[in-house]
C-alpha cells in the first residue's frame, strides 16, 4: 500500500476521451479510489468497527485501481493493478460484531439475523481495448481486461443468534472460498486465480448542448480458481444435548469439513449513467446515476469553464458527499466526500489522472 500511496503524487484516474480527431496517440496513468460505508467511517469499519456506535445498514465497498497504458487510433493498451472488497450484510450481523469488538454485552432476550456475504480479489492484469465512431454522434468502445490474482474471499455467512445477559447461543452456517482464512486462522496458502471482466462505454452527443455518456465496469466477469482452499462448516453453541433414551450426547461446537475445490468468482458490477447539458458558453450543468451491485447514488453537478480550466462542483444525494473537480489539458482531479474529516467520513472518492496527448 505504500507503493501505491506514493504513486498519488505523480499518476491519475483515466477519464474516458473519445475524440481521436485532434491527438491520435496519448499516454495516460491514473488512479481510482472510491470507498463507501452505509454503518460506519470508512476508517471505523477497517479498525474492525471498534468506536462509536454505528448506524442502520446493509453494505460497505472500496474500489482501488492503478492503470497506466496507451491509446492510438481507436485502440487502447493497458495493464493495471486493483483492490475491490464488498460486504453486504443485515444489520442484525454489523450490530453484533460492533457488540463484540467493543466489548459492549448484549440485549437479553433477543434474536439477531446473522447474513454476511463477501466478495474481495486482490488483482493485475492488461486490458486491450477498442473505440469506433458509428457516427458522428454517437461512439461506443469495448475492452476485455485479463486477471490474474493472488488475494480473494468469496462465499457468506447465515443463522441465526439469541442473547442472554453476556452470552450468545444460536447456529450459524458458513460456506466460503479464501487465500487466508480470517474466521479459523486456517493456515494461509498460495493460491492463483485467472480470469477476465468486460467493460463498455457508450457517448452519444444528442443535441449541440446535451450529450449521454454511459459507463460500465466489470460487465461481465469470471475468475476461475483451481485447488482453492474452502471452509463449509455449522457452529452451535448447543454443545449438550439428549438422544431418545435421555443420554446425554455432546455436540462439536463446530462441524465440518475443509479442503480444495474449483471455483469461479464474479465481481460486482459498476455503471455510470450521466448526462451533460450546456446552458451556455462558461456553464455546463449535469447529472448523474452511479450503481454499485445495484447499489445506487444519484448526483447532480454543476461545471463552470475558465480558458483552459474546468471546475466542477458536485453533491452525491444518497452519500450525501460533496465533490470538486479541476481540469485542464493533461490533468484531471476529483475529490468527493462526505466529511472534511477523512477519518469520520463514510464516503471518499478520489480520482486523479495525468495524460499527455501527442
Amino acid at each position: 500500500m505504500n507503493k501505491i500511496t506514493g504513486l498519488l503524487c505523480v499518476v491519475g484516474l483515466l477519464h474516458i476521451s473519445y475524440s481521436f480527431a485532434e491527438h491520435n496517440f496519448e499516454t495516460y496513468s491514473f488512479i481510482d479510489s472510491h470507498s463507501y460505508s452505509e454503518i460506519a467511517p470508512i476508517k471505523q469499519v477497517i479498525d474492525g468497527l471498534e468506536g462509536d456506535p454505528i448506524d442502520s445498514g446493509s453494505f460497505a465497498f472500496t474500489h482501488n485501481q492503478f492503470e497506466v497504458g496507451q491509446r492510438w487510433n481507436g485502440f487502447e493498451l493497458a495493464a493495471f493493478w486493483r483492490y475491490d472488497y464488498y460486504l453486504e450484510f443485515d444489520k442484525d450481523t454489523a450490530q453484533l460484531v460492533y457488540l463484540d469488538k467493543n466489548d459492549v454485552a448484549p440485549e437479553p432476550g433477543r434474536e439477531y439475523d446473522v447474513f454476511l456475504k463477501a466478495n474481495h480479489l486482490v488483482s493485475r492484469g492488461v486490458g486491450l481495448g477498442y473505440s469506433y465512431d458509428f457516427n458522428p454522434g454517437l461512439t461506443g468502445r469495448v475492452r476485455l481486461n485479463y486477471l490474474t490474482a493472488s488475494e480473494m474471499l468469496d462465499g457468506d455467512l447465515k443463522g441465526r443468534v439469541s442473547t442472554d445477559t453476556s452470552t450468545y447461543a444460536g447456529d450459524l452456517q458458513l460456506d466460503y472460498g479464501y487465500s487466508e482464512d480470517i474466521l479459523l486462522d486456517r493456515e494461509k496458502e498460495s493460491v492463483r486465480g485467472k480470469g477476465y471482466s468486460v467493460d463498455v462505454d457508450l457517448f452519444w452527443q444528442v443535441t449541440d448542448r446535451l450529450d449521454v455518456v454511459l459507463r460500465g465496469r466489470d460487465v461481465y466477469s469470471r475468475i476461475r480458481w483451481k485447488d482453492l482452499t474452502y471452509t463449509r462448516a455449522t457452529a452451535t453453541t448447543d454443545r449438550i444435548s439428549y438422544d431418545e433414551d435421555g443420554n446425554l450426547q455432546s455436540i462439536p461446537g463446530i462441524q465440518g469439513v475443509e479442503g480444495y475445490r474449483n471455483h469461479t468468482q464474479q465481481l460486482p458490477e459498476r455503471y455510470w449513467l450521466a448526462g451533460h447539458y450546456a446552458l451556455n458558453d462558461n456553464w455546463t450543468a449535469s447529472a448523474e446515476v452511479f450503481s454499485y451491485d445495484e447499489h445506487l447514488f444519484p448526483r447532480v453537478m454543476l461545471g463552470r469553464q475558465w480558458g483552459a480550466l474546468s471546475v466542477q462542483a458536485s453533491y452525491d444525494l444518497e452519500a450525501q458527499a460533496l465533490g470538486v473537480g479541476l481540469t485542464n489539458r493533461y490533468v484531471q482531479f476529483l475529490l468527493r466526500a462526505d466529511d472534511a474529516d477523512w477519518e469520520k467520513a463514510k464516503a471518499l472518492e478520489l480520482l486523479l489522472n495525468v495524460s499527455v496527448h501527442y
